[in-house]
């Protein structure tokens, strides 16, 4: 992509001129109106220069699901830092903003990202009813805040919806906007989800988040499935009523709560991209029994898991 393909509107690069048809971008970046005021923007590039750009960003939600490389961008004074690692380990970040504020993009040559962002504005969430006394108030209170940041742990559900958005972006089908918006809009809901339960700020420091996000991406593998509660204590470096205390601050659940859970969602992509019967999806997530494993499956989801699997 070349510079003058940015260039609309107030979208500019700082300090430097750039002619028009320099390439600054290798890859693909597409932006699509899902519906009025739901906007998914989807990204698979490499910079190729060290540069600054800045656009004026309007109110409303963003919802950011990094899944490789890193992001380096601000919404005014609000700096967001965002790697995958080496590991490639997805990320999530969610920023609000109540008024027009600048978003500053830093370039950096040789810098890859493969991400998915979702722009959620005032007035869609307004439509949505998230304003209302009956929306959590977690939700409410950082959707009433400009400039709030809030990391999070993308489920693996999440990383799915991602990976089926960027690929419904590059090749659209049938009905594809249909499709598309389904899936943006089950993503913000996922994202949302995470501020359930908060009621407000927590007071633990940066460093303590990080450590807790990087345990839930732990909470989320298959290499934590049969781990006790004392073995995860220990891999965290902490003790067990310290860990639960702090889990909970952070997110507002138990940690047994966020493993079923995320047991639960790995199910649901066994079901539906892997093709597994309701029984193996039932054993892989750790249950015993089928019946139950359905019982915990509809509650979560509103669906059974062998209608979930008819619709592969």
């Amino acid at each position: 992509m070349r510079a003058g393909d940015f260039c609309g509107g107030d979208y500019h690069f700082v300090g430097a001129r750039m002619a028009p048809d320099e390439p600054v971008l290798a890859g693909r970046v597409s932006r699509l109106d899902a519906q009025d005021g739901l906007e998914v923007h989807c990204a698979q590039n490499c910079d190729l220069r060290d540069l600054r750009s800045r656009v004026s960003a309007a109110p409303g939600l963003r919802v950011t699901v990094l899944l490789a490389g890193s992001v380096d961008v601000s919404f005014g004074s609000s700096h967001v830092d965002l790697s995958a690692g080496r590991q490639r380990c997805p990320r999530g970040m969610m920023v609000g903003t109540t008024h027009l504020e600048t978003y500053e993009r830093r370039w950096q040559r040789g810098k890859h990202e493969r991400k998915v962002s979702l722009f959620l504005s005032s007035d869609w969430l307004q439509r949505q009813g998230l304003d209302d006394a009956q929306t959590d108030p977690g939700v409410r209170e950082f959707l009433s805040r400009n400039l709030a940041v809030q990391p999070w742990q993308p489920s693996p559900r999440a990383v799915a919806l991602a990976e089926q958005l960027l690929q419904l972006t590059a090749a659209p089908a049938p009905m594809g906007r249909l499709l598309i918006s389904s899936r943006a809009i089950e993503l913000a809901h996922e994202a949302l989800s995470n501020l359930a339960g908060q009621g407000g700020h927590t007071s633990l420091p940066p460093r303590e988040h990080q450590r807790l996000a990087r345990l839930r991406a732990f909470l989320s593998s298959d290499e934590a499935l049969d781990l006790s509660l004392d073995d995860i204590a220990r891999w965290a470096g902490l003790s067990a009523s310290a860990l639960q205390r702090h889990f909970r601050a952070a997110y507002g659940t138990s940690i047994a709560e966020f493993r079923r859970d995320a047991r639960l969602h790995k199910a649901r992509i066994d079901l539906e991209q892997r093709g597994l019967s309701v029984a193996q999806a039932a054993h892989a997530a750790g249950y015993n029994s089928a019946a139950n494993f359905a019982t915990a499956f509809k509650r979560r989801f509103g669906l059974s898991p062998k209608l979930v699997r008819a619709r592969i």
